[in-house]
């Protein structure tokens, strides 16, 4: 759990250019977007689906009712017929096509609000309201519905009922008045009274259907539509807000940044950090080494021997002191050195393990057993005309091994390929490599092999059994932990021993690992001047003076070197260096 944490926690730290780009970038596209849209303005009228609020005692049926149609209002009032109406009623055609329309019923109410938004504050009320009135116009209280010409015809009724009533009162008020001024007791008075009577018995019957045309017309009747709050002209825009919107956009840029990192991260499967591959081996970490820019020429991949001072040449030393304590408790040992696939950096590695181990006053010699692609004599620039496979197939040849075995310094000797054969394989398992490993462990402290990846042949597997371990060499985000768990299973298939990992090409900046040796071991580092972006690609210049004589004493530098019998061998010489990269083994 804490791996993949730290996982993660390195792949943001790479990508923190991204975490921080992204949400600018989307953040200043979102508020020069929005800051470049036109003003929008909103205006909203209010309706009621029925009449329970002129109703006195509205009925449950009514009311449940009348929330059921308000969902029907909604629809029709985003329907095109609506809309054709308003811009009809409008003389505007084409209107709604710039205005946007939002219908929304007012939870457990009758009520519904309607909201146009438009470009146009004004505009946006007018089209509201016209919205409410052909609602109004649908609806059965329309004008133009049956329901309403029958409640004309009522309304008319009334009017004419009312005229009648009236007119009755006034007779009546006549007649009482009448039967006053004659009395009641005269014979005359008899059909006063009698005509006061039958008009008060018209005038009661009027009243009656009066009562029940004010009832039909005043009824609870759900499906009626009113507006209660019209449609104003909002001054205050609703949108754009460039400041919400950059921040929500830069946001969603901060979301969108995360989710491709870690989905990258989830997908790329390729160790990061040395604890990743510490993790996939299950060996203990000898070395982390630094990255360094690409070379063309193979020779400066010796950066122990071209910058002692450097922070990659410290790393090595790191290795060299790792393998020096290892779990090993043979007096002579004989080392493997491989990697999972091709172009990792593993003769880079062995070259300069060798190096150094020599450094320390211990007799190596490095023997390149990679016979497919060699690549230690173009390091130390040896001829590759004889080598191992010469002393594997000559082994009657007592001169052959004056040959083959070159020596670079006192205390260093190389051992380049040789003809390449073409059977690798059953050379690196026969009985004579079994015999020359015991022969070199008699004689020198350190045995060191140069063998081909695990993966790609059965070389590095032939010859593990044979030696007392073997250093694992990965590249940092190019080695995938799939790999690392084959190499590991089939070396311990074979019965070979991994006694630790380096992790090779690993960002310094990213990691973190050797930001201290600049400062400790590298003195130029303080001492040159601020690098700018113009001489980012520059090279320094290497060069080394060869020394004459048959061997070195102090390291320094490789002049000439012995090839066993004191003889002189080509002189390796280094020029306009650049620190090295392994991409060509």
């Amino acid at each position: 759990m804490l791996v993949e944490f730290r996982r993660y926690f390195l792949a943001l730290r790479r990508w923190v250019w991204l975490l921080i780009l992204a949400p600018l970038l989307s953040g200043a596209a979102g508020y020069l977007v929005s800051n470049q849209g036109a003003p929008v303005y909103e205006s909203s009228v209010r309706v009621i689906v029925g009449q329970t609020l002129q109703s006195v005692n509205p009925d449950y049926g009514s009311l449940v009712a009348s929330e059921r149609l308000v969902s029907t209002y909604v629809q029709l009032a985003q329907s095109r017929s609506v809309a054709q109406g308003v811009e009809s009623q409008l003389g505007t055609p084409g209107l709604l096509s710039h205005a946007r329309i939002i219908a929304r019923p007012v939870p457990e109410t009758e009520f519904l609000d309607i909201a146009v938004e438009a470009n146009n504050p004004q505009q946006a009320a007018d089209i509201a309201n016209a919205i409410a009135a052909q609602l109004i116009l649908l609806s059965p209280s329309g004008p133009q519905s049956a329901e309403a010409q029958i409640l004309a015809e009522v309304q008319a009724q009334i009017s004419t009922l009312k005229q009648q009533i009236n007119e009755a009162d006034a007779d009546i008020t006549a007649l009482k008045q009448q039967v006053e001024e004659i009395g009641a007791d005269k014979p005359e008075v008899a059909g006063l009274i009698s005509r006061l009577q039958l008009n008060q018995q018209l005038q009661s019957e009027n009243r009656q259907i009066l009562s029940t045309l004010y009832s039909t017309v005043l009824g609870n009747r759900s499906n009626t539509i009113s507006v209660i709050e019209p449609a104003i002209a909002q001054p205050t825009p609703i949108a754009p807000y460039p400041v919400q919107s950059g921040i929500l956009a830069g946001l969603v840029g901060l979301m969108l940044s995360l989710g491709f990192i870690v989905g990258l991260e989830y997908l790329d499967d390729t160790i990061k950090s040395p604890d990743e591959a510490v993790d996939a081996v299950g060996a203990p970490l000898l070395a982390a080494i630094i990255k360094q820019p690409k070379v063309t020429q193979a020779p400066l991949r010796l950066m122990t021997k071209l910058e002692p001072r450097s922070p990659a040449a410290e790393s090595f030393r790191t290795l060299r002191t790792n393998m020096q304590f290892s779990n090993i408790d043979a007096k002579t040992r004989t080392i493997i050195v491989t990697s999972a696939q091709p172009e990792e950096g593993k003769s880079t590695v062995v070259a300069n393990l060798a190096w150094t181990l020599s450094q320390s006053g211990q007799r190596v010699i490095l023997i390149d057993a990679d016979l497919r692609k060699p690549m230690i004599h173009r390091i130390f620039e040896l001829s590759n005309e004889y080598g191992l496979t010469n002393l594997l197939t000559n082994a009657d040849d007592a001169a052959m091994a004056s040959l083959a075995i070159r020596q670079i310094t006192p205390t260093l000797w190389v051992v380049p390929s040789g003809p390449q054969p073409p059977n690798p394989s059953e050379l690196l398992s026969s009985k004579r490599m079994e015999m020359l490993i015991w022969l070199f462990q008699q004689e020198y402290d350190w045995v060191l092999f140069d063998t081909p990846p695990v993966l790609t042949v059965t070389d590095p597997l032939a010859l593990a059994p044979r030696t007392d371990g073997v250093l694992l060499v990965a590249e940092g985000k190019r080695t995938r932990r799939d790999m690392l768990v084959r190499s590991r299973l089939a070396l311990e298939t074979v019965g070979a021993k991994i006694i630790g990992i380096a992790v090779n090409k690993l960002d310094q900046r990213a990691e973190g690992y050797y930001a201290y040796y600049t400062y400790y071991y590298d003195q130029r580092a303080s001492e040159a001047s601020p690098r700018r972006w113009w001489t980012l690609w520059s090279r320094n210049k290497v060069s080394v003076t060869p020394v004459s004589g048959k061997s070195h004493t102090n390291g320094s530098g490789i002049g000439h070197h012995s090839n066993g019998n004191g003889a002189d061998a080509e002189q390796i010489q280094v020029a306009d260096g650049v620190l090295p990269d392994d991409r060509a083994e």
